[in-house]
């Protein structure tokens, strides 16, 4: 079996998968995985269980989006935050599509699979959805992965007012949800809880205790998981599980999944762009950039062809300015929403998902200066510079028990 072996040069990044249904806690969890630092920039926004109702089974996260999170010994995380099963707003071929097309693109070394320790919400299929996924997907006997990259996490055990009916119900969870999930491990399963240490008296907002699932990850191996497009038969199982369908529309839905993974291959292609740390590629851009240029500059004379050479590295430079007014970097107005609404106008969409955009502002820009460079094309013109951060704007939940508050 190949293994990806993290190097003894400084932390090597470790991908992490999270999986679990609408409202079982997993943005809670990745952003509690993340340091205050990285909190403080961007990160993701939870959801408010009192208004599951209201959302109709929406989530907060309505496509992949990938968070820097804390380092681990020599594992600096990178965290993919799923929408959940089951969410209202995504149809079945969409979701599955999604996912098909992540595990193609990303080497992952871990996969976080979160069920709530209460099951405050009747999530069967979509737990199911889940293990289908793993159990005849990633875990097949053809691809040799191990169980030991797997982790299954009991969420919102807190959530039990009583400490007796609490351990009670972990305790059910362990018999029942966790001896279900690795029925079929090769190994012995890996599972922890995450419960709130905190809460805010005024808002009602916890903090979450993640430190369980770093000690299991920061022992976890560093093989990638192999991975290849879900069966028709897997596709037929976990569609039958998510939605009452006839053949004939289970069919309709798999030719979808297919047409979909041709559009994302399609897009890769199109859009293969580098996916390094922004704020590094974009500093060893302009280094480059500012020797090429003053190269240049010293020379006696310039050709026509280094003429243009010169003018083109000095656009570049200009579009990578952090000077008021001038470049892309101007760091006091143009915030993420403002470059994300940009990607919008350019089309750098992803088929049957949406942006797939990253979410932290130098990542947005290198993607954005790879595009300038494909299409030549360094104006800045249509940017809006809101100088607003914007965002979704929550309800206060100031006015709820502890027992109801948001997942945050």
């Amino acid at each position: 079996m190949e293994r990806s072996m993290i190097r003894d040069d400084g932390p090597q990044p470790f991908n992490v998968l999270m999986l679990g249904a609408t409202g079982s806690g997993k943005s809670s969890i990745v952003k509690y995985l993340m340091t205050e630092e990285q909190r403080k920039e961007n990160c993701p926004i939870v959801l408010d269980l009192e208004n599951m109702e209201k959302n109709e089974g929406a989530g907060t996260t309505e496509h992949i989006e990938a968070w820097d999170g804390k380092t681990l010994g020599n594992k600096e995380l990178k965290i993919f935050d799923t929408r959940g099963l089951g969410d209202s707003r995504s149809s079945v071929d969409e979701l599955l599509a999604e996912l098909d097309d992540t595990l193609n693109e990303v080497k992952f070394h871990a996969v976080v699979c979160v069920v709530d320790v209460p099951g405050k919400m009747n999530r069967g299929s979509d737990n199911d959805m889940m293990e289908i996924l793993l159990k005849d997907g990633l875990m097949n006997d053809t691809l040799e992965n191990s169980w030991g990259q797997i982790v299954l996490v009991g969420s919102m055990a807190d959530e039990i007012d009583s400490v007796p009916r609490r351990e009670m119900k972990k305790k059910m969870w362990k018999s029942c949800t966790y001896k279900k999930f690795f029925e079929k491990a090769n190994c012995e399963g890996l599972y922890c809880f995450t419960e709130a240490t905190e809460v805010d008296s005024t808002t009602a907002k916890a903090t979450i205790d993640t430190r369980p699932l770093e000690d299991i990850l920061a022992k976890m191996p560093t093989d990638e998981i192999k991975y290849s497009p879900l069966s028709d038969a897997v596709l037929e199982k976990i569609i039958k599980k998510q939605i009452s369908a006839d053949d004939e529309k289970v069919r309709r839905i798999i030719c979808e999944v297919k047409k979909l993974r041709k559009e994302n291959e399609a897009f890769r292609n199109k859009y293969n762009f580098d996916n390094s740390d922004g704020k590094k590629a974009i500093d060893q851009e302009i280094k480059f950039l500012v020797a090429e240029r003053d190269k240049l500059q010293k020379a006696n004379s310039l050709s026509n062809d280094e003429t243009k050479q010169l003018t083109l590295i000095t656009t570049k430079l200009d579009y990578l300015s952090t000077k008021n007014n001038v470049g892309i970097q101007h760091k006091k107005i143009v915030l993420v929403n403002d470059l994300k609404n940009w990607i919008r106008t350019k089309g750098i969409k992803k088929p049957g998902r949406g942006l797939s955009v990253p979410e932290k502002k130098h990542n947005l820009i290198w993607l954005l200066y790879q595009q300038a460079k494909k299409d030549n094309d360094y104006s800045l013109e249509g940017i809006s510079r809101s100088g607003k951060q914007g965002g979704k704007k929550r309800k206060s939940s100031a006015s709820q028990s502890p027992k109801d508050r948001p997942r945050q």
